[in-house]
């Protein structure tokens, strides 16, 4: 298994993989991982010039710096050209789909899915809308939907101050945050938390924000899976997000969902997540119905189950 994403700052991708290892040795206790990293120290040439080589070609293979292991696991839409049978966890395909919006690095990372699905790897995805998208994208037959869980938010004390709509992450064009930030103009009596918007926020001070939030909006223009979705809704904090992508299907009912790149409708339904206590009581109570419906213990079950499918096939 790929363990790269827990190097560094941990975020949504890291979050995936420390689920996955900590329900593991429960859920599927005949499964041993065996870890390997993409990274300057574990290999002989720059990550970086193997995976643009991935890209293009099946060469250099994995096989000599490999552990030994039944299947080879990429968690982050890289696995290495191998004699041995290997899944794939392709999060989204915004790259693919808006390739001048992502580095050159990524782009290339992006680029070795289509490689990987000809020679035979078993494609991951959170989503049943995640699942559509790779068939339609990559000719994907072998794919496989396997829900994540719910980050685990630290029990810190609230952020205190005047109410606030929070938003998690980067302010990247696909996160929606300029759309937000207009729609928080209509919204009256609470200001806009960006946490995340210049850098990652230590897990201490974002729980502590999470926790505090009069709402949590998510305005994405795509989204794979949605992980501050759930992570709200699991601290009680009701959600206003955009209608895109996997989210609807992460969500369910149990948040206000709106048209990407509709401020007015945005700002609507973030006036309802604050002031209508009625509406945020339903929210709240679905809120934590829905996050159960999400753990770690059967995402690893189904990751287990895919690895053994995966061998049997091979």
């Amino acid at each position: 298994m790929d363990v790269t994403p827990l190097l560094g700052a941990v975020t949504g991708v890291g979050q995936s993989v420390q689920g996955l290892l900590s329900a593991l040795p429960a859920a599927a206790p005949d499964v041993e991982v065996a870890p390997w990293e993409l990274t300057r120290r574990a290999l002989p040439v720059p990550p970086a010039l193997l995976v643009r080589a991935w890209s293009r070609f099946d060469h250099p293979r994995g096989d000599r710096w490999l552990p030994a292991a039944d299947v080879v696991h990429g968690t982050n839409f890289v696995v290495p050209p191998s004699s041995r049978p290997s899944t794939v966890t392709v999060h989204d395909c915004w790259c693919a789909r808006s390739p001048g919006s992502c580095t050159p690095t990524i782009a290339a990372a992006t680029a070795t899915v289509r490689r990987a699905v000809d020679r035979g790897a078993w494609l991951h995805v959170s989503t049943e809308w995640g699942a559509r998208e790779v068939r339609d994208l990559y000719g994907a037959d072998r794919v496989r939907v396997v829900p994540f869980g719910v980050p685990s938010i630290p029990e810190v004390a609230p952020a205190g101050g005047e109410p606030y709509v929070l938003a998690l992450g980067a302010s990247d064009h696909r996160k929606g945050h300029d759309v937000l930030v207009e729609a928080m103009r209509q919204v009256p009596g609470v200001r806009l938390e960006l946490a995340g918007a210049n850098g990652w926020v230590d897990d201490a001070t974002r729980a502590s924000l999470l926790r505090g939030a009069r709402a949590l909006a998510y305005p994405s223009r795509y989204e794979g899976f949605g992980f501050p979705v759930l992570e709200a809704m699991s601290v009680g904090v009701p959600v206003v997000a955009s209608a895109v992508g996997g989210v609807p299907e992460v969500a369910g009912d149990a948040a206000l969902l709106v048209p990407p790149d509709d401020p007015d409708a945005l700002a609507a339904a973030l006036r309802t997540a604050v002031d209508d206590e009625a509406e945020r009581r339903r929210l709240i109570t679905s809120g934590h119905a829905r996050a159960s419906c999400f753990t770690w213990e059967a995402h690893a079950r189904g990751m287990a189950d895919l690895w053994r499918t995966a061998l049997e096939a091979a």
